[in-house]
């Protein structure tokens, strides 16, 4: 027990004094030469032969000294200590090439980093709604050129979610940022305006206060985000019952939304699309139609009846010639955003670090050509 004791303070030793340990170490094993070399002349030995044969006894001083300096040192330890003591002096010594090295790598970190970001809040994350397998994007389609529209008409979307029996809810949304005056202080907010099922689709539950009904639609009133009722008014308690100005008309704030729901984007303040005139031309595409199915319904279920809906509006409305309609699961929707947003990443990193590996390579050359000569 004793023996491992010493064994593991001697190790500590070395570990934390390396340089008076190897002192140490030159110093006993200078003594021991003498006393040798010594105990050599006192035999009749000259001088120079009594140092060799004493330096012979010992199987060789440096030979010895590695030996026992790996017996009292932890090894792997010192090899990462000379290592890093290399890698600094030669940062220093090549400084132009080490900072483009250094830049290049932290670029791709960044890249990385940013790229699993992407991947890991819309490829693999659950979109945090809820129910969100079911719910869905609603947008014209048209066959005679195979491409969709992301926006819809106001009657189009009227007809369909009073024609369909797919859906559990069906609503669309429109709006941007605007100046909105808060406690008397004008301020600029994402405003958006949203029909009643809106809340439904998504299965929002206010933090406080409620959501308006139907029967409000035309009501002056509006629910604002966790994040935004913090930020203007303190907590979110005290966001209610305060009057905002936002479209041209005050509203009073009834509900402040679960934390971390925002959509689309980072909504501040929703309110009812019925507080400004909607445009009721069909060939008029303004609004973000979003629906959530019903339980059982399959996406295929739904999509042919929404065809046949479709059919049947185009035979009556002469505006909605080639128009059909395309149904896309919300998740897919966003992740093909995301994946061009990670495709870009991609992109530039390769481009960036092609340029760093191209301003690198003439300093590499440089260095070894005067090295050479």
């Amino acid at each position: 027990m004793w023996r491992w004791f010493y064994a593991i303070r001697a190790r500590l030793h070395a570990l934390l004094g390396s340089a008076r340990s190897d002192r140490d170490l030159n110093h006993e094993l200078s003594f021991h030469v003498a006393m040798q070399k010594y105990a050599n002349e006192v035999r009749g030995m000259s001088s120079a032969e009594a140092e060799r044969r004493a330096r012979l006894s010992l199987d060789g001083v440096q030979q010895l000294k590695e030996r026992l300096h790996e017996q009292r040192s932890i090894l792997w330890f010192d090899h990462l200590r000379q290592d890093v003591t290399f890698a600094i002096r030669m940062i220093f010594r090549t400084k132009v090439v080490s900072l483009a090295v250094i830049v290049t790598f932290a670029l791709g970190i960044g890249a990385n980093t940013a790229i699993f970001s992407l991947i890991d809040s819309v490829l693999l994350s659950p979109l945090p709604y809820d129910s969100p397998e079911r719910i869905v994007t609603v947008e014209p389609f048209w066959t005679n050129t195979g491409l969709a529209n992301t926006v819809s008409s106001a009657p189009d979307f009227r007809d369909w979610r009073q024609q369909n029996h797919v859906f559990h809810s069906m609503a669309f949304h429109a709006g941007r940022e605007v100046r909105v005056v808060a406690n008397g202080t004008p301020t600029f907010a994402s405003v958006q305006l949203v029909t009643p099922d809106f809340f439904n689709v998504f299965g929002v539950r206010p933090t406080t206060g409620r959501l308006w009904s139907e029967t409000e639609d035309r009501t002056p009133l509006a629910v604002v985000s966790h994040a935004w009722a913090i930020g203007q008014f303190g907590n979110v308690d005290a966001a209610i019952g305060k009057t905002i100005e936002a479209v041209g008309q005050p509203l009073e704030i009834v509900g402040v939304a679960s934390s971390g729901f925002a959509y689309p984007g980072s909504t501040d303040i929703w309110a009812s699309s019925s507080l400004i005139p909607l445009n009721s031309n069909r060939n008029g595409h303004n609004y973000f139609v979003v629906g959530k199915l019903k339980p059982g319904i399959s996406l295929e279920d739904a999509r042919g009846e929404m065809r046949d809906i479709a059919a049947r509006l185009e035979k009556e409305h002469p505006e909605n010639r080639f128009k059909s309609i395309a149904i896309t699961p919300m998740r897919d929707k966003l992740t093909s955003g995301a994946q061009n947003d990670v495709v870009a990443v991609v992109r530039n990193r390769r481009r960036r670090t092609a340029h760093r590996v191209c301003q690198c390579r003439p300093f590499a050359v440089g260095a070894r050509g005067r090295a050479r000569s």
